[in-house]
């Protein structure tokens, strides 16, 4: 019975789970930013969160990446979006 009810019970806890952290996202991006979040091909990185990013980087001294999710491994990697790192 356990088997036929894992993939069900998987794919609406998926769907709960995805709704609610759009929930968290919209209340943690509402703190961020006045405007509505960019879509992820937007490729424009603002002031605001420049200052942001160069605030956690010399606060932790790690590398702070702002871009595009649609070109996230290459943020990830180094070669794409604004990349403020430690002096």
């Amino acid at each position: 019975m356990a088997k036929l009810l894992y993939k069900p019970v998987g794919i609406v806890l998926g769907i709960l789970a995805g709704f609610i952290s759009k929930k968290i996202f919209d209340q943690v991006w509402g703190y961020i930013d006045d405007y509505e979040p960019p879509k992820p091909t937007h490729k424009h990185a603002t002031w605001p969160k420049v200052l942001a990013a160069a605030k956690f980087v010399e606060s932790t001294g790690k590398r702070a990446a702002i871009g595009s999710l649609a070109d996230i491994e290459k943020i990830v990697e180094g070669a794409a979006g604004t990349n403020v790192v430690p002096a």
